[in-house]
Protein backbone atom coordinates (compact mmCIF):
# COMPACT_ATOMS: atom_id res chain seq x y z
CA UNK A 1 0.00 0.00 0.00
CA UNK A 2 2.73 2.26 0.79
CA UNK A 3 4.34 1.81 -2.48
CA UNK A 4 1.04 2.01 -4.20
CA UNK A 5 0.60 5.59 -2.39
CA UNK A 6 4.14 6.58 -3.51
CA UNK A 7 3.66 5.73 -7.03
CA UNK A 8 0.13 7.39 -6.57
CA UNK A 9 1.86 10.72 -6.09
CA UNK A 10 4.72 10.22 -8.23
CA UNK A 11 2.34 10.06 -11.25
CA UNK A 12 0.03 13.29 -9.69
CA UNK A 13 3.02 15.14 -9.57
CA UNK A 14 4.63 14.40 -12.75
CA UNK A 15 1.13 15.49 -14.17
CA UNK A 16 1.20 18.44 -12.37
CA UNK A 17 4.49 19.21 -14.10
CA UNK A 18 3.37 18.24 -17.22
CA UNK A 19 0.37 20.47 -17.43
CA UNK A 20 2.04 23.39 -16.50
CA UNK A 21 4.99 22.69 -18.93
CA UNK A 22 2.08 22.44 -21.55
CA UNK A 23 0.57 25.82 -19.91
CA UNK A 24 3.36 27.68 -20.16
CA UNK A 25 4.32 26.36 -23.89
CA UNK A 26 0.84 27.50 -24.67
CA UNK A 27 1.99 30.94 -23.59
CA UNK A 28 4.93 31.09 -24.73
CA UNK A 29 3.32 29.75 -28.62
CA UNK A 30 1.06 32.85 -28.19
CA UNK A 31 3.32 35.04 -27.26
CA UNK A 32 5.56 34.23 -30.11
CA UNK A 33 2.24 34.19 -32.63
CA UNK A 34 1.14 37.75 -31.29
CA UNK A 35 4.89 39.00 -31.92
CA UNK A 36 4.98 37.69 -35.05
CA UNK A 37 1.54 39.23 -36.14
CA UNK A 38 2.39 42.98 -34.97
CA UNK A 39 6.12 42.93 -36.87
CA UNK A 40 4.09 41.11 -39.98
CA UNK A 41 1.65 44.05 -39.58
CA UNK A 42 4.24 46.43 -39.48
CA UNK A 43 6.38 44.86 -42.23
CA UNK A 44 3.64 44.78 -44.54
CA UNK A 45 2.24 48.72 -43.58
CA UNK A 46 5.96 49.72 -44.17
CA UNK A 47 6.23 47.99 -47.60
CA UNK A 48 2.68 49.59 -48.44
CA UNK A 49 3.73 52.91 -47.20
CA UNK A 50 7.17 52.69 -49.12
CA UNK A 51 6.08 51.67 -52.14
CA UNK A 52 3.14 54.23 -52.81
CA UNK A 53 3.74 56.91 -55.24
CA UNK A 54 2.76 60.37 -55.20
CA UNK A 55 0.93 59.87 -58.51
CA UNK A 56 -1.40 56.90 -56.94
CA UNK A 57 -2.43 58.57 -53.90
CA UNK A 58 -5.33 59.30 -55.88
CA UNK A 59 -6.92 58.68 -58.86
CA UNK A 60 -10.11 60.65 -61.07
CA UNK A 61 -12.01 58.75 -63.48
CA UNK A 62 -13.04 60.93 -66.30
CA UNK A 63 -16.12 60.24 -68.77
CA UNK A 64 -17.11 62.81 -71.84
CA UNK A 65 -21.07 63.44 -72.25
CA UNK A 66 -22.93 65.26 -74.51
CA UNK A 67 -26.17 65.50 -74.06
CA UNK A 68 -28.26 62.55 -72.75
CA UNK A 69 -25.33 60.00 -73.73
CA UNK A 70 -22.52 59.64 -71.34
CA UNK A 71 -19.18 57.49 -72.04
CA UNK A 72 -18.65 54.73 -70.21
CA UNK A 73 -15.98 51.55 -70.51
CA UNK A 74 -18.15 49.26 -71.97
CA UNK A 75 -19.46 51.98 -74.24
CA UNK A 76 -16.83 54.75 -74.69
CA UNK A 77 -18.07 56.11 -77.92
CA UNK A 78 -20.94 58.67 -78.07
CA UNK A 79 -22.13 59.72 -81.38
CA UNK A 80 -23.92 63.07 -81.58
CA UNK A 81 -24.43 65.09 -85.35
CA UNK A 82 -25.66 68.53 -85.72
CA UNK A 83 -25.28 70.84 -88.71
CA UNK A 84 -23.06 73.67 -89.38
CA UNK A 85 -22.79 76.54 -87.53
CA UNK A 86 -24.71 75.13 -84.81
CA UNK A 87 -22.74 75.21 -81.24
CA UNK A 88 -22.06 71.92 -80.13
CA UNK A 89 -21.65 71.07 -76.33
CA UNK A 90 -19.49 68.38 -74.35
CA UNK A 91 -18.91 68.00 -71.02
CA UNK A 92 -15.75 66.54 -69.23
CA UNK A 93 -16.71 64.78 -65.80
CA UNK A 94 -14.09 64.17 -63.54
CA UNK A 95 -14.36 62.66 -59.98
CA UNK A 96 -12.17 61.52 -57.25
CA UNK A 97 -11.84 60.61 -53.76
CA UNK A 98 -9.75 63.19 -52.84
CA UNK A 99 -10.00 66.67 -53.14
CA UNK A 100 -9.27 68.85 -56.84
CA UNK A 101 -7.38 72.29 -56.52
CA UNK A 102 -6.43 72.62 -60.30
CA UNK A 103 -6.23 70.86 -63.66
CA UNK A 104 -4.01 70.91 -66.67
CA UNK A 105 -6.37 68.94 -69.81
CA UNK A 106 -5.53 68.76 -73.53
CA UNK A 107 -8.37 67.63 -75.94
CA UNK A 108 -7.74 66.83 -79.28
CA UNK A 109 -10.67 67.79 -82.35
CA UNK A 110 -10.09 67.78 -86.18
CA UNK A 111 -8.30 64.25 -86.39
CA UNK A 112 -10.07 63.10 -89.07
CA UNK A 113 -11.70 66.43 -90.73
CA UNK A 114 -9.71 69.36 -90.54
CA UNK A 115 -11.43 72.88 -89.64
CA UNK A 116 -14.84 70.62 -88.71
CA UNK A 117 -15.30 71.97 -85.62
CA UNK A 118 -14.04 75.20 -84.15
CA UNK A 119 -13.50 75.85 -80.32
CA UNK A 120 -15.49 78.66 -78.92
CA UNK A 121 -15.83 78.32 -75.31
CA UNK A 122 -15.83 76.41 -71.88
CA UNK A 123 -17.43 76.87 -68.93
CA UNK A 124 -16.82 75.25 -65.34
CA UNK A 125 -20.49 74.03 -64.69
CA UNK A 126 -20.20 73.48 -60.64
CA UNK A 127 -17.83 75.97 -60.19
CA UNK A 128 -14.86 73.60 -58.61
CA UNK A 129 -12.12 75.75 -59.92
CA UNK A 130 -13.00 79.54 -60.87
CA UNK A 131 -9.67 81.08 -61.65
CA UNK A 132 -8.63 80.24 -65.66
CA UNK A 133 -4.65 80.43 -66.58
CA UNK A 134 -4.30 78.99 -69.94
CA UNK A 135 -6.64 78.70 -72.64
CA UNK A 136 -5.74 77.98 -75.78
CA UNK A 137 -5.31 75.97 -79.14
CA UNK A 138 -2.55 74.42 -80.73
CA UNK A 139 -2.26 73.70 -84.47
CA UNK A 140 -0.60 70.37 -85.24
CA UNK A 141 1.36 69.66 -88.08
CA UNK A 142 -0.38 66.73 -88.76
CA UNK A 143 -3.85 68.63 -89.30
CA UNK A 144 -5.74 68.66 -86.25
CA UNK A 145 -6.11 70.73 -83.31
CA UNK A 146 -5.16 70.57 -79.27
CA UNK A 147 -6.88 72.34 -77.13
CA UNK A 148 -5.08 73.39 -73.73
CA UNK A 149 -7.06 74.09 -70.93
CA UNK A 150 -5.60 74.91 -67.51
CA UNK A 151 -7.74 76.22 -64.10
CA UNK A 152 -6.56 76.63 -60.56
CA UNK A 153 -8.79 77.15 -57.48
CA UNK A 154 -7.22 80.25 -55.59
CA UNK A 155 -8.94 79.39 -52.18
CA UNK A 156 -8.09 77.57 -49.55
CA UNK A 157 -8.60 74.26 -49.13
CA UNK A 158 -12.04 74.25 -47.25
CA UNK A 159 -12.81 75.18 -50.39
CA UNK A 160 -11.93 72.70 -52.54
CA UNK A 161 -14.08 69.61 -54.19
CA UNK A 162 -14.07 66.44 -55.50
CA UNK A 163 -15.25 66.33 -58.77
CA UNK A 164 -15.62 68.56 -61.71
CA UNK A 165 -17.45 69.22 -64.72
CA UNK A 166 -15.94 71.20 -67.81
CA UNK A 167 -18.30 72.15 -70.87
CA UNK A 168 -16.94 72.83 -74.01
CA UNK A 169 -18.49 74.40 -77.03
CA UNK A 170 -17.68 74.18 -80.42
CA UNK A 171 -19.06 75.35 -83.79
CA UNK A 172 -19.51 73.42 -86.53
CA UNK A 173 -17.67 74.98 -89.67
CA UNK A 174 -17.72 72.35 -92.51
CA UNK A 175 -19.52 68.96 -93.23
CA UNK A 176 -17.21 65.82 -92.24
CA UNK A 177 -16.97 63.26 -88.99
CA UNK A 178 -14.55 63.81 -86.18
CA UNK A 179 -13.94 63.12 -82.44
CA UNK A 180 -12.79 64.81 -79.42
CA UNK A 181 -11.03 63.31 -76.84
CA UNK A 182 -9.03 64.09 -73.80
CA UNK A 183 -5.57 63.07 -74.21
CA UNK A 184 -5.46 61.71 -70.19
CA UNK A 185 -1.72 60.70 -70.57
CA UNK A 186 -0.99 64.57 -71.17
CA UNK A 187 -3.33 65.59 -69.07
CA UNK A 188 -2.76 66.71 -65.40
CA UNK A 189 -4.90 66.75 -62.14
CA UNK A 190 -3.22 68.05 -58.87
CA UNK A 191 -4.64 67.96 -55.45
CA UNK A 192 -3.93 70.47 -52.41
CA UNK A 193 -0.91 69.28 -49.91
CA UNK A 194 1.54 66.39 -50.34
CA UNK A 195 -0.74 64.67 -52.29
CA UNK A 196 1.18 66.05 -55.67
CA UNK A 197 -0.16 64.76 -59.07
CA UNK A 198 -3.18 62.38 -59.18
CA UNK A 199 -3.48 59.57 -61.68
CA UNK A 200 -6.06 60.03 -64.89
CA UNK A 201 -7.94 56.90 -66.04
CA UNK A 202 -8.86 55.55 -68.51
CA UNK A 203 -5.48 56.35 -69.69
CA UNK A 204 -5.15 57.09 -73.64
CA UNK A 205 -2.53 54.45 -75.08
CA UNK A 206 0.19 57.66 -76.60
CA UNK A 207 1.73 55.66 -79.42
CA UNK A 208 2.60 56.31 -83.33
CA UNK A 209 -0.22 57.94 -85.44
CA UNK A 210 -1.25 55.12 -87.74
CA UNK A 211 -1.21 52.72 -85.07
CA UNK A 212 -4.89 51.30 -84.93
CA UNK A 213 -5.44 50.07 -81.27
CA UNK A 214 -4.12 53.60 -79.81
CA UNK A 215 -7.14 54.62 -78.00
CA UNK A 216 -9.48 51.58 -78.01
CA UNK A 217 -11.60 51.57 -75.04
CA UNK A 218 -10.80 55.58 -74.59
CA UNK A 219 -14.04 57.62 -73.67
CA UNK A 220 -14.79 59.94 -76.82
CA UNK A 221 -17.21 61.95 -78.47
CA UNK A 222 -17.77 61.37 -82.21
CA UNK A 223 -19.39 64.04 -83.73
CA UNK A 224 -20.87 64.08 -87.47
CA UNK A 225 -21.73 67.81 -88.85
CA UNK A 226 -23.78 68.22 -92.24
CA UNK A 227 -25.30 71.25 -93.79
CA UNK A 228 -28.51 69.81 -93.21
CA UNK A 229 -31.33 67.07 -93.26
CA UNK A 230 -31.04 64.04 -90.33
CA UNK A 231 -27.24 63.20 -89.98
CA UNK A 232 -26.17 59.73 -88.82
CA UNK A 233 -25.90 59.16 -85.16
CA UNK A 234 -28.74 59.76 -82.60
CA UNK A 235 -26.61 60.23 -79.91
CA UNK A 236 -26.02 56.20 -78.26
CA UNK A 237 -23.16 54.66 -77.36
CA UNK A 238 -21.32 52.41 -79.26
CA UNK A 239 -21.14 48.93 -77.86
CA UNK A 240 -18.02 47.91 -79.59
CA UNK A 241 -16.34 49.90 -76.76
CA UNK A 242 -13.82 50.91 -79.99
CA UNK A 243 -13.73 53.75 -82.34
CA UNK A 244 -15.57 52.98 -85.80
CA UNK A 245 -13.10 55.44 -87.68
CA UNK A 246 -9.31 54.24 -86.03
CA UNK A 247 -7.52 56.33 -84.14
CA UNK A 248 -7.72 59.60 -83.87
CA UNK A 249 -5.44 60.53 -80.30
CA UNK A 250 -2.17 63.15 -81.67
CA UNK A 251 1.05 61.87 -80.78
CA UNK A 252 1.75 64.09 -78.12
CA UNK A 253 5.50 64.60 -78.99
CA UNK A 254 6.62 67.02 -80.29
CA UNK A 255 8.58 66.67 -83.80
CA UNK A 256 12.04 66.37 -83.61
CA UNK A 257 13.14 66.37 -87.46
CA UNK A 258 16.00 64.46 -89.24
CA UNK A 259 19.35 64.03 -86.72
CA UNK A 260 21.74 65.39 -89.27
CA UNK A 261 25.37 63.62 -88.18
CA UNK A 262 28.35 65.05 -90.39
CA UNK A 263 30.07 62.17 -92.53
CA UNK A 264 33.28 64.07 -92.66
CA UNK A 265 36.30 63.29 -90.14
CA UNK A 266 36.25 64.40 -86.76
CA UNK A 267 38.35 67.74 -86.44
CA UNK A 268 39.86 69.60 -83.14
CA UNK A 269 38.11 72.96 -83.78
CA UNK A 270 40.13 75.79 -81.57
CA UNK A 271 37.58 78.08 -80.76
CA UNK A 272 33.99 77.71 -80.91
CA UNK A 273 31.31 80.49 -80.31
CA UNK A 274 28.04 79.92 -79.54
CA UNK A 275 25.20 82.33 -79.60
CA UNK A 276 22.02 80.35 -77.05
CA UNK A 277 18.97 81.57 -77.72
CA UNK A 278 16.48 79.32 -75.21
CA UNK A 279 12.90 79.95 -73.63
CA UNK A 280 11.65 79.21 -69.69
CA UNK A 281 7.82 78.22 -68.92
CA UNK A 282 5.73 80.73 -68.12
CA UNK A 283 7.56 83.95 -69.52
CA UNK A 284 6.24 85.73 -72.39
CA UNK A 285 7.83 89.07 -72.09
CA UNK A 286 10.53 91.14 -70.56
CA UNK A 287 9.98 90.05 -66.75
CA UNK A 288 9.64 92.31 -63.90
CA UNK A 289 11.25 90.76 -61.13
CA UNK A 290 14.74 89.62 -63.35
CA UNK A 291 17.86 91.46 -64.95
CA UNK A 292 19.50 87.58 -65.66
CA UNK A 293 18.77 83.98 -64.94
CA UNK A 294 22.05 81.62 -64.35
CA UNK A 295 21.55 78.30 -65.86
CA UNK A 296 23.74 75.39 -65.91
CA UNK A 297 25.01 74.00 -69.31
CA UNK A 298 26.36 70.48 -70.05
CA UNK A 299 28.04 69.24 -73.60
CA UNK A 300 28.04 65.70 -74.20
CA UNK A 301 28.78 62.87 -76.99
CA UNK A 302 26.24 60.98 -78.38
CA UNK A 303 27.75 58.35 -76.22
CA UNK A 304 27.14 60.16 -73.03
CA UNK A 305 30.79 61.30 -72.11
CA UNK A 306 30.70 64.80 -71.07
CA UNK A 307 32.68 67.22 -72.79
CA UNK A 308 31.90 70.55 -70.66
CA UNK A 309 29.94 71.80 -68.03
CA UNK A 310 29.73 75.14 -66.63
CA UNK A 311 26.95 78.08 -65.79
CA UNK A 312 26.20 80.34 -68.01
CA UNK A 313 24.40 83.88 -67.14
CA UNK A 314 21.08 84.41 -69.75
CA UNK A 315 19.57 87.62 -70.54
CA UNK A 316 16.05 88.48 -71.13
CA UNK A 317 14.61 89.83 -74.36
CA UNK A 318 11.28 91.79 -74.81
CA UNK A 319 9.66 88.57 -76.50
CA UNK A 320 9.98 86.69 -73.72
CA UNK A 321 13.73 84.62 -75.05
CA UNK A 322 16.53 84.38 -73.12
CA UNK A 323 20.18 84.98 -74.83
CA UNK A 324 23.53 84.18 -73.85
CA UNK A 325 27.24 83.87 -75.43
CA UNK A 326 30.05 81.79 -74.88
CA UNK A 327 32.72 79.93 -76.21
CA UNK A 328 34.67 76.55 -76.16
CA UNK A 329 38.32 76.15 -76.64
CA UNK A 330 39.98 72.55 -78.22
CA UNK A 331 35.98 70.95 -78.71
CA UNK A 332 35.64 68.31 -81.33
CA UNK A 333 33.13 69.45 -84.05
CA UNK A 334 30.17 66.49 -84.11
CA UNK A 335 27.66 64.31 -82.39
CA UNK A 336 26.82 65.93 -79.06
CA UNK A 337 23.47 67.10 -77.35
CA UNK A 338 23.51 69.76 -74.70
CA UNK A 339 21.74 69.71 -71.58
CA UNK A 340 20.20 72.94 -70.15
CA UNK A 341 19.00 73.51 -66.19
CA UNK A 342 17.99 76.33 -64.91
CA UNK A 343 17.73 77.91 -61.03
CA UNK A 344 14.46 76.93 -60.51
CA UNK A 345 13.97 74.07 -63.72
CA UNK A 346 13.88 70.78 -65.03
CA UNK A 347 16.98 69.91 -67.12
CA UNK A 348 16.22 69.19 -70.56
CA UNK A 349 18.32 67.28 -72.90
CA UNK A 350 18.49 68.87 -76.50
CA UNK A 351 20.92 67.30 -79.72
CA UNK A 352 19.23 69.80 -82.15
CA UNK A 353 20.11 73.36 -83.16
CA UNK A 354 16.47 74.39 -84.22
CA UNK A 355 14.22 72.24 -81.98
CA UNK A 356 10.56 72.11 -82.04
CA UNK A 357 7.52 71.10 -79.87
CA UNK A 358 3.76 71.24 -80.28
CA UNK A 359 2.84 71.44 -76.76
CA UNK A 360 5.14 72.38 -74.11
CA UNK A 361 7.22 70.05 -72.85
CA UNK A 362 7.31 67.20 -74.99
CA UNK A 363 9.83 67.80 -77.47
CA UNK A 364 12.23 64.72 -76.63
CA UNK A 365 16.17 64.05 -77.76
CA UNK A 366 16.91 60.79 -79.38
CA UNK A 367 20.43 60.70 -79.98
CA UNK A 368 23.56 63.55 -80.40
CA UNK A 369 23.17 65.31 -83.34
CA UNK A 370 24.45 68.61 -82.77
CA UNK A 371 27.77 69.62 -84.85
CA UNK A 372 29.90 72.47 -83.90
CA UNK A 373 31.51 75.52 -86.29
CA UNK A 374 33.44 77.80 -85.43
CA UNK A 375 30.46 80.39 -85.15
CA UNK A 376 27.26 78.75 -83.98
CA UNK A 377 23.85 79.64 -83.01
CA UNK A 378 21.50 77.50 -81.28
CA UNK A 379 18.02 78.46 -81.31
CA UNK A 380 16.45 76.42 -78.20
CA UNK A 381 13.22 79.03 -78.14
CA UNK A 382 10.81 77.13 -79.90
CA UNK A 383 10.55 74.62 -76.64
CA UNK A 384 10.40 75.39 -73.09
CA UNK A 385 12.60 74.93 -69.84
CA UNK A 386 9.91 73.65 -67.86
CA UNK A 387 9.65 75.17 -64.19
CA UNK A 388 8.79 73.36 -60.95
CA UNK A 389 12.12 72.23 -59.53
CA UNK A 390 12.56 74.52 -56.42
CA UNK A 391 15.97 75.28 -54.43
CA UNK A 392 17.42 73.27 -53.37
CA UNK A 393 17.17 71.40 -56.66
CA UNK A 394 16.98 67.41 -55.99
CA UNK A 395 15.74 66.90 -60.04
CA UNK A 396 12.47 66.30 -59.38
CA UNK A 397 9.36 68.27 -59.03
CA UNK A 398 7.37 66.89 -55.83
CA UNK A 399 5.11 67.84 -53.05
CA UNK A 400 7.97 70.28 -51.05
CA UNK A 401 7.79 72.14 -54.22
CA UNK A 402 4.30 72.28 -54.74
CA UNK A 403 3.11 73.20 -50.98
CA UNK A 404 5.46 75.57 -50.94
CA UNK A 405 3.83 77.60 -53.69
CA UNK A 406 0.72 76.55 -52.51
CA UNK A 407 1.20 78.12 -49.15
CA UNK A 408 3.22 81.12 -50.20
CA UNK A 409 0.07 82.65 -52.51
CA UNK A 410 0.21 86.60 -52.70
CA UNK A 411 4.16 86.92 -51.07
CA UNK A 412 6.22 89.66 -52.37
CA UNK A 413 9.26 88.64 -49.33
CA UNK A 414 12.66 88.56 -50.98
CA UNK A 415 13.27 84.70 -49.75
CA UNK A 416 9.74 83.53 -51.00
CA UNK A 417 10.41 85.49 -54.37
CA UNK A 418 13.72 84.17 -54.75
CA UNK A 419 12.61 80.61 -54.49
CA UNK A 420 8.82 80.25 -55.88
CA UNK A 421 8.21 83.09 -57.90
CA UNK A 422 8.91 81.03 -61.28
CA UNK A 423 7.63 83.89 -63.92
CA UNK A 424 9.89 86.21 -62.29
CA UNK A 425 6.59 88.78 -61.83
CA UNK A 426 7.54 89.87 -58.21
CA UNK A 427 4.82 87.65 -56.41
CA UNK A 428 4.23 83.82 -55.76
CA UNK A 429 0.38 83.45 -57.41
CA UNK A 430 -1.64 81.34 -59.03
CA UNK A 431 0.37 81.63 -62.28
CA UNK A 432 3.46 80.18 -60.51
CA UNK A 433 1.12 77.23 -59.38
CA UNK A 434 -0.37 76.82 -63.18
CA UNK A 435 3.50 76.63 -64.19
CA UNK A 436 4.24 73.79 -61.45
CA UNK A 437 1.00 72.05 -62.47
CA UNK A 438 2.08 72.04 -66.11
CA UNK A 439 5.02 70.37 -65.93
CA UNK A 440 3.73 67.91 -63.10
CA UNK A 441 3.31 66.18 -66.32
CA UNK A 442 7.09 65.78 -66.87
CA UNK A 443 7.93 65.95 -63.35
CA UNK A 444 11.97 64.84 -63.77
CA UNK A 445 15.41 65.87 -65.17
CA UNK A 446 15.90 64.70 -68.34
CA UNK A 447 19.48 62.92 -67.76
CA UNK A 448 22.56 62.65 -69.46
Amino acid sequence: MKFNTIGTNIREKMSAISLMSILKSKRLLSVLIGILLIGGAIYLTYQYMSTRTQADQAEVAYSLKAGSCQTTNAANTCKISGNTNQPISIDIDLSSGSYLSGVDLIFSYNRVTPGQLEFVSYKDTLNSFGTEVIKEVHSHPQGYNLLHLTLVNKGDDSKLVKRAVIRLTFKGTRTGVTRVNLISSASTVVGPGASGAYTISPQSNISAADDPTMMKNIPNIHVTTTSGGTPPGDGTPNPSGTNPSGPISPPISGPSGPIVVSDSPEKILPSAKVNYRIKFQGITGQPKNATSIDAKLGIYRASGEQIDTRSVKFTPQADGTWVADTEYKNIPDTNYYVTIKGPKHLQKKICEINPKEVVSGTYRCKDGGINFKENNTFDFSQIYMLAGDLPLQNGIIDAVDIIYIRSNFGSQTAEVIARGDLNYDGIVDSQDYTIILNALAFKYDETE
